[in-house]
Parts: C-alpha cells; structure tokens; sequence
C-alpha cells in the first residue's frame, strides 16, 4: 500500500494517467473531479457514477499499488482529512493598535459575514426555500458545538409552518424518529469543524431513510459533503476554540426570510397564530410590541 505520507491519491493518478485505458482514465478522471465524494462512496457506487464496471475500479486500484478497495478508500479518505486537518486562524492585531480584542472579534465575524455573501447563488437558496415550503416534514440535526444552530433554525421554522423533528444527539429516539418519517421529508445538517462524528452518523441514516439534506458547513471538503444534495457553504476562521457562528444564523435568517415572504399572507397568519398563543400563555413581557406586521 502508497504511503500517503509521501504521494497523495490525485499524485499517484496524474502520474500514471497516461498508461491507463480509456476507461480507467474516465474513472481516474472523476475520482480527480469528485475526489472528496469518492473517498466516502463504496466499488460499486463509484463505478456506477464514473460510467465504468465495477472490474474496472477494481484494476485501476490495482494499479495504484493498493492491496483493495478499503484501502484505496481508506487513503482517499486520509487526503480528504489532510485538506480539513488545520483551523484557519484569524491573525490578531499586535497589542498596541487601535482596535481592542472585541472589536476584533467583530470584525472577523464580520469578514465571515462577507464572504458568506459572495458565496451566497440566489438559484440555490430559491430552491431551497421552493423545497422546503412543499415539505411537511422537517428534520433538524446538530450536535455538540452545533446544537445551537439546530436550536435557532427549529424554533423558527417551526413557526412558519412544517412539522420539525429537532435532532441534537444519537441515540436510539433520536434514531427511531429518523426511522418513522413520512416519505418526501427534508433535512437541514449542521456540521462545522471539527465536524461531531454523531452527526454523520445520523446521515448515514437519513441517506437510508432517502431523505434530502441540506448541508450547512464550512468547506465543500467537508466530510458531510458527500450526503449533502444541497451545501451551503459559511467559510470559517478561528481566534480561539470558539466557533464563529454570526454568518450562519444570518445565513439561516436570511434562508427563512425567503420561506416567510414566498407566501407572505400565510406566512403573516402563522406569525399572528403563534403571537397569540405566546400572549395567552403569558410568556411575553411586552405584549404591545408587534412582530406580525413587520413586513
């Protein structure tokens, strides 16, 4: 087996590119193109995606010098994580300048603010927001560090309408819940470094169970990635062991915005619902303030 300490998969197939036949060209050519889907993708499902036989995986991992597939897989997989092994550090200023370590702060949530923005495709969120008012079932997943953005996106959505199953650790309810959603159900993922290992194992379930999910992470190498029929990419960097979530609840806020206004006047009724109920149950302070006419 390659030592991928030394030559990575992607240097190992470019080298030998021109030795290969047609068809395991084609193959070496998408496992190029789709490298981190691949690693996670077993013989027969790479075969079937690059439009090769399954005995043509078979001898091209030959090829590369490794013993089988779970090794060719298990390297695939060590290149994947060697792309995703170090945080992006946002450099502090020196002490001395102008700016205190809060405005600092500020400023990167900020900058992550913008480069959300820029990566931000109107088609995809209009899609997403098409999806998700024609479903009636919603499962909502994140753990350990993301159970917070799980919390901020069930709590909303589930005003506006959709039945929300609210996922936030494994176990067996959590599994069994997973087990009894309706055909046509959604997901909504949140996995940001260093990505909770429970949360791909709930994907694994929702991939059986067929359900679409829609992924909010960092990278498009993110290991979630592969389950994810929908990414929405919020880059991160990192000043101390906190997470920088302020462009992911923006990014949440803004998908939401879209889902209320697509039917404004029902949207409206469902705010307005929820408003009375919460004043009848005496949860509010100031009662007076209204939310259901903002727009």
């Amino acid at each position: 087996m390659l030592n991928l300490r030394y030559s990575s998969v992607l240097d190992q197939l470019q080298k030998i590119s021109a030795s290969l036949s047609p068809k395991q060209r084609l193959l070496a050519e998408y496992v190029a193109e789709n490298y981190v889907k691949s690693a996670f993708m077993n013989a027969a499902n790479l075969a079937y995606n690059a439009g090769v036989s399954e005995s043509t995986v078979t001898r091209l991992v030959a090829v590369l010098g490794y013993s089988g597939y779970s090794d060719f897989q298990a390297a695939c997989q060590d290149m994947v994580q060697s792309h995703i092994s170090s945080l992006e550090k946002y450099p502090l200023e020196s002490p001395g300048t102008n700016r205190d370590i809060y405005s600092q702060v500020m400023a990167m949530e900020a900058q992550m603010l913008s480069r959300t923005a820029e990566l931000l495709s109107k088609e995809t969120m209009d899609t997403i927001v098409d999806l998700i008012c024609e479903t009636q079932d919603v499962v909502i997943v994140g753990t350990v560090a993301n159970v917070c953005l799980a919390e901020y996106a069930a709590y909303f959505l589930s005003i506006l309408g959709p039945t929300i199953h609210k996922i936030t650790k494994l176990d067996v309810e959590s599994l069994m819940e997973i087990r009894k959603l309706p055909s046509a159900s959604l997901a909504l993922v949140f996995s940001f470094p260093r990505y909770p290992k429970p949360t791909q194992v709930i994907l694994e379930y929702l991939k059986e169970k067929q359900v679409p999910v829609i992924g909010f992470t960092d990278s498009v190498a993110s290991p979630i990635i592969p389950f994810t029929q929908y990414p929405l990419i919020v880059p991160q960097k990192f000043i101390t062991f906190i997470d920088p979530f302020g462009a992911v609840v923006a990014l949440i806020h803004a998908l939401f915005t879209g889902i209320y206004l697509k039917d404004k006047e029902t949207s409206q009724a469902k705010v307005e619902q929820f408003d009375k109920y919460c004043k009848s149950q005496n949860f509010l302070i100031r009662k007076e303030i209204n939310v259901v006419d903002l727009i």
